[in-house]
């Protein structure tokens, strides 16, 4: 019994200590953002990536975290941000005559990339950008899906890189 209860203690000591190790590792890679980054209340998104997908989860992720403001216009925001999903030009393929001619490039590490830009919407000067490249997804909602959680940790480095200001 009193073996059973001493694991016990010792795993949950074990647990206790890795977690605190994580959060201390986290906080000491996040890089602080410029003073322009975290003082601002409001922020205009500029959709570069033609899809709504992306779009919409950089929408949802900014809200739940709360820091900023979306509005509508850049007039009336501090920063500006811009959200690009960009995949690569995938080539062509055609049949030339009794011969099969293709433009496909080669096929990289990594199809498609989530990129995010944030400029000072007074003098248009950038001030922090990070891409998320994604592996390679055949089908649609794997790419969604995939595109989802590039935002979504694009989202979590810009906290973490905004907690390390503070």
């Amino acid at each position: 019994m009193k073996n059973s209860l001493l694991v016990a203690m010792l795993g949950a000591l074990l647990l206790l200590s890795a977690a605190r190790v994580t959060a201390q590792t986290a906080e000491e890679y996040a890089a602080p953002l410029p003073a322009a980054v975290t003082s601002a209340k409001t922020i205009f998104i500029h959709n570069d990536g033609n899809t709504p997908v992306v779009y919409e989860a950089f929408c949802d992720a900014i809200r739940d975290w709360g820091k900023y403001r979306i509005v509508a216009s850049a007039d009336r925001a501090d920063l500006i941000v811009t959200l690009s999903y960009r995949e690569p030009d995938k080539g062509t393929a055609s049949w030339g005559g009794n011969s099969f001619v293709s433009t496909q490039p080669k096929r990289e590490k990594s199809d498609a990339e989530v990129t995010l830009t944030i400029y000072d919407a007074g003098t248009n000067e950038p001030l922090w950008s990070a891409s998320d490249p994604q592996k390679h997804a055949m089908r649609e909602k794997n790419r969604d899906r995939q595109a989802i959680q590039s935002v979504q940790h694009l989202v979590s480095n810009l906290e973490l890189g905004a907690s390390a200001s503070q």
